[in-house]
């Protein structure tokens, strides 16, 4: 018998931690929620731990055991304070037969915990993060980054080199790990993200826009996710300008905050474009899917990078059977693969232009475009089956406990 609940066997318990602020409105805290919940539902007795220091707490799913660490609200002392405090939990908690971590750049408690007590540790690899963090600073690297990222190294390769097993959520992050930290390949797989499909459903494209209260018009193009810097946000910005140089008018709903949020406002206002871009900020999960229907075409313009991608908007724009235009970058291209849209050239504001253009002159094709995308995501991507896939993956490991 396996780690699920079947006749006669006993449930089997699974520690999932993470770092990630779950009140957040970005695509972690789904990400973290959503395998919570669909490896509950295969039978294991999950505990999500995480930190927290707001009042309001998250919503955890029902056949999930949420287990809150309260922390400081001062992010200098935070994550210190949550390592701290999660190793002691780990101690009085019911001994379980996995911890789950989604490895960050602090996460050392159930590193030290699994090595004494003898728990197996699986590790989820979501980027590069020395990488990610050096895109994210707005200053030139000094001692203190250097250090910084001296220490995510060394936290990283001992996470991974102690881990009973590692998901990569894509090929690219596989070879990378592997090659960099001398990984061996039994202990390593590639699961890709997925999307609950119970959330992200087609719905009507004008009701959807009355609920929102966005006026009927132009063809609308939306970017739903994080504002970071490979996002490639600007380059959309840029191809409006430019389609509107060419004499072709359209809307671009922009949905999600982040760091680059600033400075896209004054690219809007710099590129005089200001009339046709709208930012909403970030949006409670619960009208995401209201915000993807409300749009004609959704935008996945990311920049090129080493890690290669699995992004969640791409799977949640597909489950709500939109038409997508995105980038040529490695794990987008199922996109023409599989005729959900059209791909174009990365960091190229001239090439996205030449798709969006493109994609409205075939608007007789977008409801058969976003089925197809609907089908991939059933057939695919839904986190049910990327639950099924960690689970096999932890039985496959562990011998079948």
């Amino acid at each position: 018998m396996g780690l699920g609940q079947g006749e006669g066997s006993v449930m089997k318990r699974v520690h999932l931690v993470t770092d990630v602020d779950l009140m957040e409105r970005s695509a972690q805290p789904v990400h973290v929620l959503s395998l919570a919940k669909y490896l509950g539902r295969l039978g294991l007795e999950v505990r999500l731990i995480y930190p927290l220091w707001q009042r309001e707490s998250p919503a955890i799913p029902p056949d999930v055991i949420g287990i809150p660490v309260r922390v400081p609200p001062k992010p200098s002392i935070r994550a210190r304070a949550f390592q701290a405090k999660l190793f002691i939990e780990l101690c009085h908690l019911p001994r379980p037969q996995v911890v789950y971590v989604r490895l960050s750049a602090g996460m050392v408690a159930p590193l030290i915990w699994c090595s004494i007590v003898g728990v197996p540790l699986f590790a989820e690899v979501n980027g590069i993060m020395d990488l990610e963090f050096l895109m994210m600073q707005n200053k030139v690297a000094d001692i203190r980054t250097w250090l910084k990222v001296r220490r995510m190294r060394i936290i990283e390769y001992l996470n991974l080199r102690k881990a009973t097993g590692i998901i990569f959520v894509t090929d690219r992050l596989k070879k990378y790990y592997t090659q960099r930290y001398q990984i061996s390949q039994k202990k390593a797989t590639v699961i890709n993200n997925g999307v609950d499909l119970e959330i992200f459903r087609p719905m009507d494209k004008h009701q959807s826009r009355c609920q929102l209260g966005i006026p009927e018009g132009p063809p609308l193009l939306g970017f739903i996710g994080s504002l970071a810097p490979w996002q490639g946000i600007n380059d959309a910005i840029q191809a409006i300008k430019i389609l509107r140089e060419r004499g072709l008018s359209c809307r671009l709903l922009i949905v999600g905050q982040g760091i680059e949020e600033t400075w896209l406002r004054a690219l809007v206002r710099e590129l005089g474009v200001y009339d046709m871009v709208v930012f909403t900020g970030g949006v409670h999960l619960e009208v995401v899917p209201l915000y993807i229907s409300a749009c004609d075409i959704c935008l996945v313009p990311k920049r090129n990078l080493a890690s290669g991608v699995s992004p969640l908007k791409l799977y949640e724009y597909m489950a709500c059977a939109r038409p997508i235009l995105a980038t040529d970058v490695p794990g987008l291209e199922i996109v023409s693969k599989v005729g959900a849209g059209v791909n174009t050239k990365a960091g190229s504001p001239e090439s996205l232009a030449d798709g969006i253009e493109e994609l409205i002159q075939r608007k007789h094709e977008w409801e058969e475009m976003g089925m197809r995308g609907r089908l991939y995501v059933e057939n695919n991507a839904s986190w049910h089956i990327v639950a099924e896939k960690t689970l096999k993956f932890f039985e496959q490991r562990l011998g079948g406990i």
